[in-house]
């Protein structure tokens, strides 16, 4: 590695490098991804650097505070302390990508095996999002060192599934290759004996082979034999070195895999020269080597076990001994800031432990775990509080800090332990915090103490996938805070509460709490907890019935974030603002607010987390819109970034729709498999009704109309009690769909007693659904309009189940779907019309539906739905093609065309030329003669096919380029 490294710097590459500290079950926070960093400022200009890592320069800052020398007056980002974890990733993604812009770039991490959690999982999310990037990332690891539970075993794992992620073993020296290297060594090829001794003594270990080269001399000149473990030719070597230089090695193994000059000075006790004079002898026997960090002056042990061995030398009273003499260095040199500062801490508290002085290391711990927490690396100060815990009971007292108690520790411990995701472990100590906190005291601090313990737990009870123990732990925080003054912790547990009942589609209950918190945020001046209220509240007052308020307050809460520049309010009011203009119809205008959420979200270097959930649901909107190619291009770019959990499950259960949509059964099942597995713990009432949905959508095409039946009831049964009535309909439709075709599957074999069946199963669905609109005291037109034509189409789903079908009940429903639209549902509804209208006998007036149904279809590129189509076309000997082409007097082509490098097909031009003029799907669908739904479908394609995503720039590109200039007859 440190050839190929050599090699690529002499051939221009920018070459970082980084290395793991082992320090017994500690690991330094970002410890080598600070060794990188560091060296990246002294080899490359300020200027570039402040340019490649853009707006995330202030974090990146936080961590090297060496950076600070080019960061502006920009003031650090709030923000949740999550969030400002993943912009330290992704503007260490950024920085090294757009390094690599000018030349390549090489990042080396030496000794994985050591590497904190941190580091690892910066690493991880490197892997998974470096595409374009000129980046070659390297990490080392020793294979020995990794036990079954080792950490690393499973992040090598996950590793390995990335398709740009290469592992490469180096294999054991053959004898060869053994001849080779210690004729490398001695300059001449060695003795055929010495050759034998060392082939069978070190198994192929290169290291252990040129350890026994080195011995041999020593043990030669002694007439001893090679001992036969690696370690006792470590001993033979260090016993080879004079006293002062064997008892600097074994005072520097105390210090761990490297350590400082100045440090070792302060704790060897020699003078300059005698400590110069064995630094020497330790290097040239390479026992030690000068580390690669020209910001001080440090060594490092050539190999671990050359450290533990020396570390094994010295009697227990001595290293005991020494750690306090580390200790106590450590403390008299500043401490610094950034990630390094951290790191120190880290190695103070390691070494106070190892000392056996309780007192001091808990102290230690505390503020390694605090120093942690505030570079955003949460493993670590998880790690370090409960460290801290482990040592109360062995301290006096008196002795214990006198800032922080046992049931304080426990808290910091589980805010740390959600923040990297373990919601398990967050529960045990946010529930053990509650009991020793509870049992403290009852003045109005403990009060507010208790309230934030439960805030604590319940947040870590909803990551565990627990939403009613999340629900009451808020309910209970909520009590706590009764009878006192607003403050921002009653404020954020009040949106909370608010929150966590919205996404349990509990939203009238959730009102007053989201009222009261936008009042406490008012009052005390908080305008994120605000936003974030006003957000819920929008929410939940549109899936209570009250659609247009839910979009005022939607809007009203995406401009206090905007005003406040809050990061995280921001992507969450453009989600929530565009969620609720889809539910009242405004699909497009849904889509602009998404995309323009995904704009926003980068300002503030953050493209993944929100970004994504934003990306997922524009295309969402764009399968609705059916703009299938740019849906799946969409989605194709978001996959490679998700993170486990939440954006997998909405990531993949999207492509499940997708797949359906498309054609692709196999992928939908899937994807959807993958969706549930993520969501097995997830209870929030939005995922449910995806995921039963697309489960319902996928055995319906499957024609296993029984099983998608029994999703839908299961689905039903899960959301009983969820107040939107509108996202109810998502389920209520393919619900009916199935008893439908279950219906007729029962007719067509004389079944009466499964036709009776199928009958009451979607009356059943349809009381259930409409047993959710009762719960809407005042529904506005919106609402009611969007409520109506879903409980229409369920209506005509139960006629075709009852033989009753009648066409005029599907096409009431048609143009409700064309105004949305929704081009898949409205091909169905056509579908469904003319199926309705051969059963009565009116085939010639079945056609033009029939054609038209044919024609969205095969315009979107539905597959199952087009077959369905075609094959009662088949039926009723209708020719489906016929109405492609308009009426010869309604174009007239002009003489010259102008190029098009789109590849719009000729229809496409006529609609171009109109959108141009500005007319709507409406005047479109009259003016040619086709339906609005069309019409619609056509503008999507357009949209496609120039890239553009507004009929405003579609207008634009065509005056540009010339492409109105076809004429349409008036």
């Amino acid at each position: 590695v440190a050839e190929a490294a050599t090699q690529l710097r002499e051939g221009g590459w920018l070459v970082l490098e980084g290395g793991s500290v082992a320090l017994g079950d500690d690991g330094l926070p970002f410890g080598p991804i600070v060794e990188a960093l560091r060296a990246l400022v002294r080899d490359v200009d300020a200027d570039r650097i402040a340019a490649a890592a853009g707006p995330s320069l202030p974090e990146l800052a936080r961590l090297v505070p060496e950076l600070a020398g080019v960061v502006d007056e920009t003031p650090m980002p709030t923000g949740p302390a999550d969030w400002l974890q993943v912009r330290i990733f992704e503007g260490i993604l950024r920085l090294l990508g757009r390094l690599g812009e000018a030349t390549p770039v090489l990042l080396v991490i030496e000794d994985l095996n050591w590497a904190d959690r941190s580091t690892r999982d910066l690493l991880a999310f490197l892997g998974r999002n470096v595409r374009d990037e000129r980046l070659l990332i390297v990490g080392t690891y020793r294979a020995d060192e990794l036990h079954r539970r080792h950490p690393l075993a499973t992040w090598l794992v996950e590793a390995e599934r990335q398709p740009r992620v290469e592992r490469i073993d180096l294999a054991r020296f053959a004898r060869a290759e053994l001849v080779e290297l210690l004729t490398g060594i001695a300059g001449t090829p060695p003795a055929a004996g010495l050759v034998e001794s060392i082939a069978r003594r070190s198994d192929g270990n290169a290291f252990f082979a040129e350890e026994l080269a080195a011995a041999a001399d020593e043990a030669g000149q002694r007439r001893e034999r090679l001992p036969e473990t690696l370690r006792g030719v470590l001993r033979v070597r260090l016993s080879g070195q004079s006293e002062t230089a064997a008892r600097l090695v074994e005072i520097a193994a105390v210090a761990g895999r490297e350590v400082d000059h100045d440090l070792l000075a302060d704790v060897c006790g020699l003078s300059e020269h005698e400590m110069g004079t064995s630094l020497r002898e330790a290097v040239d026997a390479q026992l030690l080597v000068v580390a690669l960090d020209h910001t001080a002056e440090r060594y490092r042990f050539r190999h671990a076990l050359v450290q533990e061995a020396a570390y094994d030398e010295l009697l227990p009273s001595e290293r005991r001994g020494l750690h306090a003499a580390y200790a106590r260095a450590i403390e008299a040199r500043p401490v610094g800031g950034g990630a390094a500062a951290a790191s120190r801490l880290v190695e103070l508290a390691h070494h106070w432990t190892a000392a056996h002085d309780a007192g001091r290391a808990i102290g230690a711990a505390i503020a390694a775990g605090d120093a942690s927490r505030a570079v955003y690396a949460f493993a670590e100060a998880a790690r370090q509080y409960e460290h801290a815990i482990e040592l109360w009971d062995a301290v006096p007292p008196t002795d214990r800090p006198t800032d922080r108690d046992l049931g304080d520790l426990y808290d910091a411990a589980s805010e740390a332990a959600t923040l990297v995701g373990d919601g398990s472990r967050a529960v045990n100590l946010a529930q053990r915090s509650i009991e020793l906190i509870d049992g403290a005291g009852s003045s109005d601090g403990d009060r507010v103490r208790r309230a934030r313990a439960r805030d604590r737990l319940g947040i870590a009870s909803w990551l565990a996938g627990d939403t009613a123990t999340s629900i009451r732990l808020f309910e209970e925080a909520v009590d706590l805070f009764d009878g006192t003054s607003a403050s921002t912790d009653q404020a954020r547990v009040l949106a909370g509460l608010a929150a966590s009942l919205m996404l349990a589609g509990r939203s009238s209950e959730s009102v007053p709490f989201a009222e009261r918190a936008i009042e406490h945020a008012r009052a005390i001046g908080a305008p994120g907890i605000e936003s974030r209220a006003l957000s819920v509240l929008g929410v939940d007052r549109a899936a209570l019935g009250d659609i247009a308020g839910g979009i005022e307050l939607l809007r009203q809460a995406l401009t206090k974030a905007t005003e406040a520049g809050d990061p995280t309010e921001i992507p969450r009011s453009h989600a929530n603002l565009g969620t609720v203009l889809e539910q009242g119809g405004f699909v497009e205008e849904a889509l602009e607010v998404s995309l323009a959420g995904v704009e926003a979200i980068r300002l503030y270097g953050s493209e993944f987390g929100f970004g994504i959930f934003l990306a997922v649901n524009a295309a969402a909107m764009l399968i609705e819109l059916g703009r299938y190619p740019e849906a799946t291009e969409s989605l194709e770019r978001q996959v490679a970034h998700v993170l486990p959990g939440v954006s997998t499950m909405q990531v993949y259960v999207t492509f499940a729709h997708l797949a359906v949509r498309t054609g692709d059964l196999p992928s939908a099942r899937r994807y959807l498999a993958i969706a549930e597995t993520e969501a097995s713990r997830v209870e929030d009432a939005q995922y449910v009704i995806d995921i039963c949905t697309f489960g319902t959508e996928i055995a319906l095409w499957d024609n296993d109309p029984a099983s998608a039946l029994d999703i839908a009831r299961e689905g039903f049964d899960r959301l009983v009690e969820v107040d939107d009535a509108v996202i109810l309909g998502q389920l209520a439709i393919p619900a009916t769909h199935a008893a439908a075709d279950l219906a007729e599957r029962a007719r067509a074999a004389h079944d009466q007693a499964g036709v009776d069946d199928a009958v009451r199963a979607a009356r059943d669905v349809i009381d259930r659904y409409r047993a959710s609109t009762v719960r809407l005291t005042h529904p506005d037109a919106l609402a009611s309009h969007e409520i109506g034509w879903r409980m229409a189409l369920c209506e005509a789903e139960l006629a075709r189940a009852s033989a009753t079908d009648d066409p005029a009940l599907w096409d009431a429903i048609s143009p409700a779907l064309a105004k949305r639209p929704a081009p898949f549902l409205e091909a169905y509804v056509l579908w469904r019309e003319a199926e309705a209208l051969a059963g009565k006998g009116e085939v010639h007036a079945a056609a033009e539906p029939l054609r038209e149904a044919h024609a969205v279809a095969a315009a979107i590129g539905a597959p199952l739905l087009d077959a369905g189509i075609e094959s009662l076309g088949r039926r009723l000997r209708i020719d489906l093609t016929s109405h492609d082409a308009a009426p010869a007097e309604t174009v007239i082509a002009s003489p010259v065309e102008p190029p098009d490098p789109f590849g719009l097909t000729a229809r496409e031009r006529e609609v171009l030329a109109l959108v141009a003029e500005g007319y709507t799907n409406r005047r479109i669908a009259e003016r040619l003669f086709i339906s609005e739904s069309t019409a619609g479908v056509h503008v999507s394609n357009i949209l496609g096919k120039l890239g553009v995503g507004s009929r405003t720039e579609a207008a634009a590109v065509a005056v540009r380029l010339g492409l109105d200039r076809t004429t349409v007859a008036p």
